[in-house]
């Protein structure tokens, strides 16, 4: 072909492969978060059955950075959820472990009040964690009752967080 060399392929070579890499990262990543959806519906199915098999949950975003992050016991409630989801954690009497991290982004501070306002009727949940939240003593007003009649509670853990 006239007015085409070998240098000119190469790079035209290149772009197909850098192009095709991209499209590639794309789908893996696809991939992923559809992964994850599944894997927050099945917790999401666990929760809501009092599942024996789930003594641990995390409750956060997906695409949660830190190397755990793709643990198969994390959830984070829809928009409308909190209150409800608080509500059957409260009941739940399997879980032993909640973690509680929005350090993906914020959670409208009602809402989080709506969801501990359910947790703090469960009686099973042997250690608290938050990590990455901002908030302030109100939320420990709402947990009395969970300090006070929850004989299994043993280890609040708080990491990163703001109080005020």
């Amino acid at each position: 072909m006239e007015g085409f060399n070998e240098h000119e392929e190469e790079g035209w070579n290149e772009e197909i492969n850098h192009d095709e890499e991209e499209v590639a990262d794309e789908d893996a990543e696809e991939e992923k978060v559809k992964r994850q959806i599944k894997s927050e519906e099945k917790v999401k199915r666990q929760v809501e059955s009092d599942d024996p098999d789930l003594v641990e949950l995390k409750i956060r975003r997906r695409g949660y950075d830190f190397s755990h992050a793709n643990d198969d016991d994390s959830y984070f409630p829809h928009a409308d959820d909190w209150e409800r989801d608080g509500e059957i954690i409260g009941r739940n009497t399997h879980l032993k472990v909640l973690e509680f991290s929005t350090l993906n982004g914020g959670v409208a501070k009602e809402d989080v009040e709506k969801f501990f306002r359910g947790v703090a009727n469960n009686r099973s949940i042997q250690k608290l964690i938050f990590c990455g939240c901002i908030f302030g003593g109100e939320l420990f007003s709402i947990l009395i009752p969970f300090f006070k009649s929850n004989r299994n509670f043993e280890c609040l853990e708080i990491y990163s967080c703001c109080l005020g």
